[in-house]
């Protein structure tokens, strides 16, 4: 269990690993801080294990997903936004003194080669979402209000926008780009000047509004956003039109294999995806040491 922007959410990490975890901080502990330690333990393994099937009850298909490849890549990047773009992976990392965004060769092996060429952004910027329209990146940040627009050859910002509210995650879908903030909202966008470009979209379920929207990829092959949900081990793939969630992606099992990370560190939390020029969705996370292809089938439609 982790505490973020939203609250406490529960995170799955193996049961050995936690099983250590909570001896040490036991070994530590008097025993009032123990029993509440193991409260909060044991609320975090319901809350993800009732997860799939709570939202599979409410009439929200869940679909597993296959992978396909691991590709290591250096470790501790903040990612923010991940972006495939005339065969070169773009990557926009945050933290305050530490925003950048880096342009890689796609990855064809098991080592994502270094970076080819990375802008350090200024110590007050703190970088969000990218996406690409018109032959141009756009980069936001979190809560300075500001969107960079960029040449993708040279990472060089030919124009900078204001964008009130926060940004979280941004994609192209429409000829818009769609901005995240955080909760339910996915807000258009004009490219020209960033003014917002028709009314917002509210995403939900069959149960409610679905919030801490962050991360997001349009995937033209079914027309949807997908929108990693913040603290969370799943997708949400969402109508732009309506807002309705079509069906999650449960990435709980890859959640496992970057668990050291989940356990390192509050925030080093699934965040990043993209789809390739082959129609194929690569995902990754906040301080993750590994890109991961995964493939998945999608629901019959009814």
């Amino acid at each position: 269990m982790t505490f973020g922007r939203g609250g406490w959410i529960p995170v799955k990490v193996p049961l050995a690993k936690l099983r250590r975890y909570w001896l040490s901080r036991l070994s530590s502990a008097g025993t009032f801080q123990a029993l509440i330690f193991v409260f909060f333990l044991l609320t975090a393994f319901i809350g993800e294990h009732f997860l799939a099937a709570s939202l599979a009850a409410a009439g929200t298909p869940v679909l597993s997903v296959s992978l396909e490849q691991v590709v290591s890549r250096p470790p501790g990047r903040f990612t923010q936004g991940l972006l495939f773009f005339q065969g070169r992976l773009f990557e926009s990392t945050g933290l305050y003194g530490q925003s950048q965004l880096c342009r890689y060769p796609a990855p064809t092996s098991e080592n994502l080669l270094a970076a080819e060429l990375c802008l350090k952004l200024p110590e007050n910027i703190f970088a969000e979402g990218l996406a690409e329209l018109d032959g141009f990146l756009y980069l936001l940040t979190w809560q300075e209000g500001t969107v960079f627009k960029l040449a993708p050859q040279t990472l060089e910002v030919v124009d900078t926008y204001f964008s009130p509210g926060q940004g979280w995650g941004l994609t192209t879908a429409e000829g818009k780009l769609w901005r995240s903030d955080g909760s339910e909202h996915l807000i258009p966008h004009r490219a020209g000047d960033f003014a917002k470009d028709g009314p917002e979209v509210l995403s939900h379920d069959q149960a409610g509004p679905v919030t801490r929207l962050n991360e997001l990829e349009f995937d033209p092959a079914s027309g949807l956003i997908l929108a990693n949900v913040y603290m969370s081990c799943r997708i949400a793939a969402i109508k732009p039109k309506t807002g309705q969630v079509a069906y999650y992606l449960d990435l709980t099992d890859i959640c496992s294999l970057e668990s050291q990370s989940l356990i390192s560190t509050q925030e080093s939390v699934l965040n990043g995806l993209a789809i390739d020029e082959e129609g194929r969705l690569w995902i990754t996370g906040k301080r993750w040491p590994h890109l991961y292809r995964i493939s998945y089938q999608l629901p019959e439609p009814k």
